[in-house]
């Protein structure tokens, strides 16, 4: 955000140099820098930090981009001009690229040039290994042919490129920019930080957890990293179309990255950059715990643009997931919108907040740009708005977006006059539709002034389940003398599987997990795992409905991948909001249980815990069980409280989601056949991630067919009608773009 407020400057890093060895020549923003290069071996030059700061002071206050956080070093690092090239006997490759930034607190990465080919794989981690990207597969390919990554914490990154045997000029791997991190966006928020409190020590911005009315309308809103070196915020805005097209909007000079004025020309080259975090919030209003930034999207194209109204409409690269949860707010373009109005943004790259203002908002003209194009907010009633806030959204009374925000004098002790571009001003004033908004939010020509958000799954949303309740507080319980260790976690008792259990108002299929962990300390050599299970069942998890596992590990890097950003068994952090995503979704029915199962070969050093709701009284809800005794017991009458642990699913409700006793499952396969025996109807349900169709005939065992079924695949169970069908075995054939796979089936 723009403020004309001198931001307090830190402390100093040595003065600009060169470092030697092999070295290439690449030009940034009118510098020259050196990228030393030492066998495999990338080290970016030493930079003046204290100077880097006092200028982000002026540029924040004098309206230069978005907040800074990074230094950025152009460069063209290949496979043929840099790091390690190995060739096996069969033409495949390895690439290895090893980067240091000596001092940063997070590394990320461009990819200027990025096309790979079926079978090729990029990792990128951290020395530590407990974080990675990867693997990125020719999925990951762009219109644009970049890619951006979202920071990695530490000074130093690897990357591994396997490219496959397949040789073709169109694959194509290119480092752009290596991007230093001096600033430490991700540093934990807690009451002693500058930009959450007062001099009093008062938080002086609500986190949005802590606000049940927005909770709906929080999820549009995005942190946003452009061009791997500012930070500000976004809102994912509907449309009259209302056809889940991924449209973000946010302010014009977030996209100036350094030239002091930015055209409609230099924002579509930066438009690609964006990397957008969704969920980055505070859980449960518990400042202690770090929020997962694990939900990201990279890339974007730009729509439309002004930069005298000050706003940037992009579509990012895909559709929010939906175990993200997204949401697409509405909007109001009228001009007098109701009090109260809401301000929900990501101030300093940090969690979400929400500002709020109960009176009137009023027309007004913001310095140096289009006259009368914004709202002022002359006081916040509640909270503020900072560095990084710029671009996000302002809320009217329905919850509707009327603008986003330019830049003001507001902080935690003075929180006046901060300036929202008026949405009905970028609405059409401009006829042309890459510098208006009527051309992308009202497609459809309607004419409406105002349109409610949208959820773009619509019935097949998700949603975070939780057995803590807004008003329990999350504690590292431990137990009383003379026993010792935590109540859900390694303990005197050795107690070594634990369960919270679930009871849904409906059938449910699971997409993930939020372990929400108190501890997770290793050894840097460990490769012990916590085994996480699903299980259906009723006041125990049923051994005979086993439905899916994951692996977590307290550290070092382990090479079993699922899809996309995720991998099979995943590094787990302390005091930190930590998502285990399943390969595919989980059919769990009504009641089911998540088990963690922990090692005990490697204590004192490797241990683990997870949060627990303080104790509750003896009407309070018990949920969490131990295995104890050899048997499975709640822990209220083991160890005398009645608690839950904090492992939060996330779930979308559907009738056809009925947990498969585990004998019926092959988890090799891309389908599951539920009920099996079936009397009226059987569902198939498609393990895939896919986009596309698949095509279901049932056949006798002779070779009869009976019908033929087609339907889409992602996740989802689709009927097939076996009520006319005598008893019998069937064979069901289902036949996907890739694959072909029979299963048997009886009909009752």
């Amino acid at each position: 955000m723009i403020k004309k407020l001198l931001q307090t400057v830190l402390f100093l890093v040595a003065f600009f140099s060169l470092i030697q060895a092999q070295s290439v020549l690449h030009k940034e923003h009118g510098e020259h820098h050196r990228i030393g290069k030492k066998g495999k071996k990338i080290e970016t030059p030493a930079f003046n930090k204290q100077a880097m700061l006092q200028e982000d002071s002026i540029n924040e206050r004098n309206k230069v981009g978005g907040m800074r956080f990074a230094k950025q070093f152009t460069v063209d690092l290949t496979p043929q001009n840099s790091g390690e090239l190995i060739t096996y006997p069969d033409s495949s490759k390895l690439w290895l690229l090893d980067i240091t930034s000596e001092g940063a607190y997070s590394i990320n990465l461009i990819f200027s040039n990025y096309h790979l080919l079926k079978g090729d794989t990029v990792y990128v981690y951290n020395e530590l290994g407990n974080k990675i990207v990867g693997p990125l597969t020719e999925k990951n390919n762009l219109k644009s042919g970049v890619l951006p990554l979202a920071p990695i914490d530490g000074s130093n990154l690897k990357v591994e490129f396997r490219q496959s045997a397949l040789i073709s000029p169109l694959r194509k791997l290119e480092i752009g920019s290596i991007n230093h991190d001096y600033r430490n966006f991700r540093g934990l928020p807690n009451h002693n930080d500058f930009w959450w409190t007062d001099n009093s020590g008062d938080s002086c911005s609500l986190p949005v957890s802590c606000v049940p009315e927005i909770t709906q309308v929080k999820q549009s809103v995005c942190l946003l990293i452009i061009n791997g070196i500012e930070l500000c915020s976004g809102t994912m805005v509907n449309n009259t179309a209302q056809d889940g097209k991924p449209y973000l909007l946010s302010a014009a000079h977030c996209f100036d990255v350094g030239t002091e004025g930015v055209d409609y020309a230099e924002a579509e080259t930066v438009a690609p950059t964006i990397v957008a975090f969704f969920n980055y919030e505070m859980p449960k209003c518990e400042p202690t715990i770090r929020g997962s930034q694990e939900f990201t999207i990279g890339g974007s194209t730009l729509k439309a643009f002004a930069s005298d109204i000050d706003f940037a409409l992009v579509e990012l690269s895909s559709m929010p997931p939906v175990d993200f949860r997204p949401y697409y707010a509405g909007w109001n373009i009228s001009a007098s919108p109701s009090a109260p109005f809401r301000g929900i943004h990501h101030p300093f790259g940090k969690v979400k907040v929400m500002a709020r203002e109960n009176n009137a908002i009023t027309n007004t003209t913001y310095s140096g740009l289009l006259s009368n194009s914004h709202w002022l907010v002359s006081r916040w009633d509640t909270g503020t708005t900072q560095g990084g806030s710029s671009g996000s959204g302002l809320f009217d009374a329905n919850l509707r977006l009327v603008g986003s925000l330019t830049g003001g004098f507001s902080e935690c002790l003075d929180p006046i006059n901060d300036y929202y571009f008026r949405l009905n001003k970028a609405w059409s004033y401009y006829p042309s539709a890459t510098a208006q908004l009527k051309a992308w939010l009202d497609p459809t020509n309607s004419g409406v002034t105002a349109i409610d958000g949208l959820n773009p799954y619509g019935n097949d949303s998700a949603l975070r389940y939780s057995n803590l309740s807004l008003s329990d507080t999350a504690e590292i319980a431990r137990l009383s003398s003379p026993n010792s260790g935590y109540v859900a976690g390694h303990n005197s008792f050795y107690m070594y599987k634990y369960a919270e259990r679930y009871s849904l108002p409906e059938n449910a299929f699971l997409y993930g997990v939020y372990f929400v962990t108190a501890k997770a300390n290793a050894t840097q050599s460990t490769t012990d795992t916590i085994e996480v299970k699903v299980y259906a069942g009723d006041s125990i998890p049923n051994s005979a409905y086993f439905l899916d596992e994951k692996s977590l590990i307290l550290n070092t890097l382990q090479w079993e991948s699922s899809k996309g950003f995720y991998y099979s068994n995943k590094a787990v952090l302390s005091k930190n909001e930590n998502y285990v995503r399943f390969d595919t979704p989980v059919a769990v029915g009504k009641s089911f249980f998540i088990v963690y199962e922990l090692p005990y070969t490697n204590l004192p050093a490797d241990s683990f815990a997870v949060y627990t709701a303080k104790p509750r009284n003896a009407s309070g809800i018990q949920t969490a069980l131990a295995y104890y005794g050899a048997q499975w017991t709640k822990i209220t009458d083991i160890v005398g409280i009645r608690t839950s642990l904090w492992i939060d699913p996330v779930i979308s409700y559907d009738s056809t989601a009925i947990a498969v006793d585990s004998s019926l499952i092959d988890r090799s396969a891309k389908t599951v056949i539920y009920p099996n025996p079936a009397k009226d109807i059987v569902y198939v349900m498609t393990r895939t991630d896919k986009e596309g169709d698949c095509t279901i005939t049932l056949y006798s065992t002779y070779g009869q067919k009976y019908s033929t079924t087609s339907g889409k695949v992602r996740y989802k169970s689709i009927p097939v009608d076996v009520s006319n069908l005598p008893q019998g075995l069937y064979l069901l054939r289902v036949a996907y773009s890739d694959k072909v796979e029979t299963h048997k089936l009886i009909v009752e």
